[in-house]
C-alpha cells in the first residue's frame, strides 16, 4: 500500500504582522490591538500542522492540526480580502523537494494543505490493521475519504493560474491529482476485497471486485508510466501498482475459475486458472527486489492458484476430459466498483455551519463555528464592510444634498432679510427703546458681527491673515518636495529588485519581500498625492477668495476698533417712531426663523 507524500513549507509566513496590518487598516487600531493573541494564534496553527511528517505517534495530532488550519483558512478567506495582506506562501513539491513554489495567494496554501490532509489521511490508512475485519474498513474508508480530499483539491485549484503540466506546481496539476485519486482508489478496492475474501463471498462477487481492483490498478500504472508522472514520481511507484495489478488479475481469474467450476465449465475453469497462474508469476517476478514480508504476498497467491490449477488440469484429464480453450477465447471477467471518493465529515460540517457569510448563526447542517474555527468573530466580515461602507456613503451623499438644498434655502433667506436691513434695524430699534436713544459705540455694532471681529482681532486680525496664507504655499511645496523624494526611493528600490530577480531568476522572488512593502508603499504614496492635489485645489481657492479680499475696502475694517466700527454704523433718529406691536411680532418671526 502506498500513502500520498507531505509538502512541506520552504518559508515562514508572518501571519501576525500580516493580519495586524490588514486589520489596523481596514478596521481600526482597537480592532487590531484587540485580536493580537488570535493573529498569533493562526501563526501557531500553521506551525503545529505544517512542521511534522506523520508516524504511527504524530498522525492523529497532525490530522487534527491541518483541520484547524484548513478551517481558519476559510473562515479568513471568507472574512478577509486575503489579497490585501500581501503575504507570499512557498512550497516544496511532495514528490521533489528539490523543486519549491511561491505565490501570493491564499489558494495555493489551502491547496497545500488540503494535500497533506489528503496525504495523512492514506497514511493512517495504510497503518492499520489489515489482518482484522475493523482494520480492513478503516483502512477502506481512509483511502476513499483521500479520494475525495484529492477530488476536493482538483475542484479549488481548477482555474489557478500558478497550476500548469509543466510548472513547478506539478504534484497539484489535474493529471497528477487524478492519478493520485485513482490510486486512493484502487488501495480502497483492494481493501474491500480482503474483507470480502475474510467474510467468505461468493466467488463470483470476489471475481467482480478483484477484476476492478486490477482494472483501478492498471489505470494508474498507466498513468504513473506515462511521460507526466514518470519525469515526476519515482519509479518504484509504478513498480508497486504493477506488481498489485498482476496480482488482482490472476486473483480475479481464480474466483472466475470457481464460477466456472461451480457450473461444471470445467475446460474453462483450467484456462481461467492457467491465466491466473501466468499472471500471478509475472507479479512475483515483478515484486522479486520487495522487502520479503511483501513479497510473500505475491508468492502465497501464487502458490494457492498453482495447486488449483494442478488439480483442476488433473481432474479435467482423468475425470472431466472437457476441451480447455485458449486464454484469447475468454471473455473478460467483469469489474464492479464498490468504492468511491468520500466527502470529508469534518470540513463538511465547517463548510455547513460556516456558511458563505463568514461568522453567521449556522444551518441544520452544523452548529455555528467557535472562536476554534473562526477566531475574529467579532470582526465584520469585509464583503459585509464593503456593503455598510457603501449604505454609509449613500446616505451621507443624500444627508449633504439636503444639507446643501438647506443651506441655499438658509442663503436665500438672509439675503432677503439683509436686503430687508434685518435684524440689525430691529435691534436698532430695541436698542434705542432700551437707553432712550440711538446706540453709539460697540453697542451699536450687531452682535453676531462683534461676535465674528472679535474673533479676528484675537487671531492676529488682517496680519495673521496675510501670513497664513502666505505659509500655505510654503507647506504645499514641502509637501511636493517629501512626495517627489519618497517616490525617488522607492524607484531606485524597484530597479534594484528587478536587477536582482534578472541575476537570480525565480529564486529572487522566493526570498525577497522588498516586492510587497514597495508596493504598499507606493499605494500610500498615490493616496497621499491624490490628497495633496485636493490640498491644492482648496489652496488655491483660498488664495483667489483672499486676494479678492485684499483688494477691496473691506479688509481694512478688519483693523479697526469695535466702537469706531460702530460710530460708522447707521443707526435710527431717536425720535423715530415705533409701533411696539410691529416690533414685538418681529422680533417673534425672527426668534422662529432662528430656531
Amino acid at each position: 500500500m502506498l500513502a500520498l507524500p507531505f509538502k512541506t513549507p520552504d518559508k515562514a509566513v508572518d501571519w501576525p504582522g500580516a493580519l495586524d496590518k490588514y486589520v489596523r487598516k481596514t478596521y481600526s487600531k482597537r480592532q487590531a490591538d484587540a485580536h493580537s493573541e488570535q493573529f498569533a494564534s493562526v501563526a501557531e496553527a500553521r506551525r503545529l500542522a505544517v512542521t511534522q511528517l506523520p508516524t504511527m505517534t504524530t498522525s492523529e495530532d497532525i490530522h487534527r492540526a491541518l483541520v484547524r488550519y484548513h478551517k481558519l483558512l476559510v473562515a479568513m478567506e471568507e472574512r478577509f480580502d486575503m489579497s490585501q495582506l500581501r503575504l507570499t506562501f512557498v512550497w516544496k513539491d511532495a514528490f521533489k523537494s528539490s523543486v519549491k513554489q511561491g505565490e501570493a495567494d491564499l489558494r495555493f496554501e489551502r491547496a497545500s494543505v488540503l494535500f497533506n490532509l489528503a496525504a495523512v489521511v492514506s497514511f493512517e490508512a495504510i497503518v492499520q490493521k489489515r489482518s482484522e475485519a475493523e482494520g480492513i474498513k478503516q483502512a477502506c474508508k481512509y483511502f476513499q475519504i483521500a479520494a475525495g480530499l484529492l477530488q476536493q483539491l482538483s475542484e479549488l485549484v481548477a482555474d489557478a493560474p500558478w497550476v500548469s503540466e509543466s510548472g513547478s506546481s506539478g504534484d497539484m496539476c489535474a493529471h497528477s491529482l487524478s492519478t493520485m485519486k485513482l490510486l486512493m482508489l484502487a488501495q480502497a478496492q483492494r481493501c474491500f476485497y480482503e474483507k470480502a475474501a475474510l467474510d467468505g463471498l461468493s466467488p463470483k462477487l470476489l471475481s467482480l471486485v478483484a477484476s476492478q481492483a486490477a482494472s483501478y490498478y492498471g489505470d494508474t500504472a498507466d498513468k504513473l508510466r506515462g511521460e507526466r508522472m514518470a519525469s515526476r514520481v519515482d519509479a518504484s511507484w509504478a513498480n508497486v501498482v504493477e506488481w498489485n495489478h498482476a496480482l488482482f488479475e490472476g486473483l480475479a481469474a481464480f474466483h472466475a475459475a470457481e464460477v466456472h467450476a461451480a457450473a461444471y465449465e470445467y475446460g474453462h475453469q483450467v484456462a481461467r486458472l492457467a491465466m491466473g497462474v501466468e499472471r500471478l508469476t509475472r507479479a512475483v517476478a515483478l515484486s522479486k527486489k520487495a522487502a520479503p514480508p511483501l513479497r510473500k504476498v505475491y508468492e502465497e497467491a501464487l502458490a494457492k492458484v498453482e495447486w488449483a490449477h494442478n488439480l483442476a488440469v488433473k481432474d479435467n484429464t482423468t475425470v472431466y476430459l472437457e476441451p480447455v480453450p485458449a486464454a484469447s477465447a475468454l471473455p473478460p471477467v467483469p469489474g464492479k466498483s464498490i468504492v468511491k471518493p468520500l466527502p470529508f465529515e469534518e470540513l463538511l460540517e465547517f463548510a455547513s455551519s460556516n456558511n458563505t457569510g463568514g461568522g453567521s448563526s449556522g444551518t441544520a447542517g452544523g452548529s455555528a463555528p467557535g472562536q476554534d474555527d473562526d477566531p475574529f468573530v467579532q470582526i465584520v466580515p469585509v464583503a459585509i464592510q464593503h456593503l455598510l461602507d457603501g449604505y454609509s456613503a449613500a446616505a451621507r451623499a443624500r444627508l449633504e444634498a439636503l444639507y446643501a438644498r438647506l443651506e441655499a434655502v438658509v442663503g436665500r433667506g438672509h439675503g432677503r432679510l439683509l436686503e430687508l436691513d434685518l435684524p440689525h434695524a430691529l435691534q436698532a430699534v430695541e436698542s434705542n427703546e432700551a437707553g432712550g436713544g440711538a446706540a453709539t459705540g460697540v453697542e451699536a455694532v450687531p452682535t453676531s458681527l462683534a461676535a465674528a471681529l472679535t474673533a479676528v482681532h484675537k487671531r492676529g486680525g488682517e496680519q495673521a491673515l496675510r501670513s497664513a496664507v502666505a505659509r500655505l504655499a510654503e507647506l504645499e511645496a514641502a509637501c511636493e518636495r517629501a512626495a517627489e523624494e519618497v517616490g525617488a526611493s522607492l524607484a531606485e528600490e524597484e530597479a534594484t529588485e528587478r536587477t536582482m530577480e534578472a541575476e537570480h531568476g525565480p529564486q529572487w522572488r522566493l526570498v525577497s519581500t522588498a516586492v510587497a512593502a514597495v508596493d504598499a508603499a507606493r499605494d500610500e504614496l498615490g493616496a497621499c498625492t491624490a490628497k495633496l492635489k485636493a490640498a491644492a485645489r482648496a489652496n488655491a481657492l483660498v488664495l483667489e477668495r483672499f486676494t479678492k479680499l485684499a483688494n477691496s475696502e473691506t479688509m481694512p475694517l478688519l483693523e479697526l476698533p469695535l466702537d469706531e466700527l460702530g460710530a460708522r454704523v447707521p443707526s435710527a433718529p431717536a425720535a423715530a417712531p415705533a409701533d411696539p406691536a410691529t416690533v414685538a411680532l418681529l422680533r417673534e418671526a425672527l426668534d422662529d426663523l432662528e430656531r
